[in-house]
């Protein structure tokens, strides 16, 4: 269910990437996204990386690339994550985010997600 509803949110141009004037954005599209990541002011908004390419450096580099971004304008950068996304959670913490106790409910799923944060 995720992977269908990412597919149709990104495929083309996200609403949100038409709608934001201050984000940076990296994909390479195809039939299907290969990696995919969107930076909002002081937030890592979106970074996919397919489960077939998971593993090669791909995720790591992008989410070096924002958070260089980030640093240039920001004292700190946030994200959410699917709380029950352990996977997610440890590739995050591997580049110091740690939980700072905000929680909300995603509305295009329904999961509870926890916002992390890292000092730049």
């Amino acid at each position: 269910m995720l992977l269908a509803y990412w597919r149709c949110t990104v495929v083309g141009t996200p609403a949100w990437l038409r709608r934001s004037a201050h984000n940076v954005a990296r994909a390479r599209f195809s039939a299907v996204v290969r990696r995919f990541i969107g930076v909002l002011p002081s937030e890592v908004a979106s970074l996919y990386v397919l489960p077939e390419r998971r593993g090669g450096g791909i995720g790591t580099t992008l989410l070096s690339a924002a958070l260089d971004e980030l640093r240039s304008h920001s004292a700190h950068a946030t994200l959410w994550v699917f709380t029950d996304n352990h996977p997610a959670r440890a590739f995050y913490a591997k580049s110091g985010f740690t939980p700072d106790g905000a929680t909300q409910t995603d509305s295009g799923t329904g999961l509870e997600e926890i916002r992390l944060r890292v000092e730049l």
